[in-house]
């Protein structure tokens, strides 16, 4: 909670003094006691000022004031403290984060479940989702497989948002659907692998590598990671050889294959930090990044604490998504007459 000082409210402003920093250390210990009988410092986080001058307190802002008169020179100081956002109570409410597998397959959801229970916080409720459907592919590859998953997974982010669901990521690195999904997901927040690891990267490194399964993956990644503005920032794509059912499948392959491409990719492409890009390559970055020595990002854990953190700052300055301009979505009547996403698609959902 901020503190202010203001030593002219019992005089003009011509009449404020502006005492060395010396005076203020050695005033404000013995000021501390004053504080701590109106219960005020618990919450305070001091913040030292060398000039003591009015600063005016919003209207709306519920205030209190303890006055400290300084022995040494007799200066009249009135502190008040005031809390920013009047909403900061509810930055510890729980939030829920919806893990959406967009598939027919549950196969991997106890790993996720897994892997997001040690790393959430405990106000955190996480739900691992995928498609209940009788056929589908284990796997989103191929572009002819994801057009099959679209509409699901539009349903699914309409869905989150009329459950009041805080936010949702969609769990492939292609980031399938994510903008479609974001303009009818209500005040449900949506993210997606690849833009949240290139997020986390971009903060810690100029240049990196991404690690990918098969060649085919690259041109459809290059033209997403175009759209959000860093192609400039990757030195290279580098190729495992394997594919996404694989990565489980033969982790031993899998852990020695990200290894060599890692190396690889720093010591000869220049990069200096690399992105797993896929979401089943979960499990391996600290070893991978310990033995690199360059930062590595997971795509499952990435996105998750990407979307946790913006749960909260949804609770807490209620930033969620927008619903004007080119956010808009499409009117609650016109879904109705044309009888569309009126029901959620169909969903097994599995405890985080």
């Amino acid at each position: 909670m901020p503190l202010f000082i203001d030593n002219t409210r019992s005089g003009s402003a011509d009449d404020a003094i502006t005492p060395s920093p010396k005076h203020l250390f050695t005033t404000y210990p013995n000021s501390l006691s004053s504080i701590d009988q109106v219960d005020l410092w618990p919450h305070l986080s001091l913040v030292v000022c060398t000039l003591l001058t009015v600063i005016r307190t919003p209207d709306h802002l519920a205030s209190n004031e303890v006055v400290i008169d300084c022995e040494e020179c007799g200066l009249e100081t009135i502190i008040t403290t005031f809390d920013p956002t009047p909403n900061m109570s509810n930055s510890s409410s729980q939030v829920t984060v919806c893990w959406l597998e967009p598939l027919g397959n549950d196969s991997f959801h106890s790993d996720i479940a897994n892997i997001l229970s040690q790393i959430k916080r405990p106000d955190t409720k996480v739900e691992i989702v995928s498609f209940d459907i009788p056929n589908s592919p284990i796997h989103l590859e191929y572009l002819c497989y994801q057009a099959l998953m679209s509409s699901l997974t539009i349903k699914c982010a309409r869905n989150a948002g009329q459950e009041g669901i805080d936010t949702m990521i969609i769990g492939c690195f292609y980031d399938p659907d994510l903008e479609t999904s974001r303009e009818i997901s209500g005040s449900t927040v949506v993210v997606a692998p690849c833009h949240s690891t290139l997020t986390v990267a971009s903060r810690l490194a100029n240049k990196f590598s991404i690690i990918v399964g098969r060649d085919k993956w690259v041109q459809q990644m290059k033209e997403r990671i175009k759209v959000y503005g860093m192609k400039d920032l990757i030195t290279s794509f580098r190729e495992l050889g394997l594919g996404v059912d694989d990565f489980q499948k033969f982790p031993e392959l899998t852990r020695k294959r990200i290894m060599e491409e890692a190396q690889k990719a720093v010591k000869e492409d220049g990069a200096e930090a690399i992105i797993l890009g896929c979401t089943m390559e979960f499990g391996f970055f600290k070893e991978v990044q310990e033995k690199v020595g360059v930062p590595v990002i997971d795509a499952v854990v990435a996105p998750f604490l990407d979307v946790e953190h913006a749960a909260h700052l949804k609770k807490q300055f209620n930033w969620k998504p927008s619903r004007v301009g080119s956010c808009a979505p499409p009117p609650k009547e016109e879904l109705r007459k044309f009888g569309i996403f009126q029901s959620p698609a169909p969903h097994e959902v599995h405890p985080g």
